[in-house]
């Protein structure tokens, strides 16, 4: 009895020794598995850790990009356009003064034509004054995110569109005294007629 006992263990013993070595060598691939996984994780957080450095580098510089273009630099301000502009525009404010007094006294113009000229004028003097809000907006700081070169683009179309408002009022003083002129011509001849011929 103790043979057959022996005779069945022995089998089964097989079988866990069998079972025994398949786990051991399960063990060792779930081992290289494991550690395979720490050298990939290792890897991907190293590379993740470089991406995020660069990233941040890339950041860092973008934003001192856009933290410089809040800045006017000297060339923008010291532009001799600035100083132009700033000279425009008082010409332009005291050519409109001296105009609306001008039309105000004109005995050969109507109160509708003068209103209209009123008009026009006040028209020119409310543009000059946003072209002046936009050149104060281009040249202080961390008001506009704009390039040097954008800036000074900026500042020739406000000197451009201030000359031709300048131009523009010069013209329409210009006409305004010819016709004021030929009026009073017309009624000097008016009256020289009536003296000759007693009407």
């Amino acid at each position: 009895m103790a043979l057959g006992f022996y005779a069945e263990t022995a089998p089964a013993q097989s079988f866990e020794m069998q079972q025994l070595t398949l786990d051991i060598a399960k063990l060792s691939q779930l081992k290289t598995i494991l550690k395979d996984m720490y050298t990939y994780y290792f890897i991907l957080y190293n590379g993740y850790e470089d991406v995020k450095g660069i990233a941040k580098g890339n950041f860092d510089l973008h934003k001192a990009f856009l933290s410089g273009l809040l800045a006017v630099s000297d060339a923008v301000s010291g532009d001799p356009k600035v100083q132009a502009i700033l000279s425009d525009e008082a010409t332009l404010l005291h050519l409109y003064g001296s105009l609306l007094g001008k039309w105000q006294t004109d005995p050969h113009l109507t109160p509708s034509e003068v209103n209209r000229l009123t008009t026009l004028a006040g028209d020119v003097l409310d543009a000059c004054t946003e072209d002046l809000d936009e050149l104060t907006m281009v040249l202080t700081d961390n008001t506009l995110r704009m390039s040097d070169d954008e800036r000074l683009t900026a500042v020739n179309h406000i000197q451009r569109d201030l000359h031709e408002r300048l131009t523009y009022l010069r013209n329409l003083d210009v006409t305004v005294a010819n016709l004021s002129s030929e009026r009073e011509s017309r009624a000097a001849n008016a009256q020289i007629l009536q003296k000759l011929y007693g009407q």
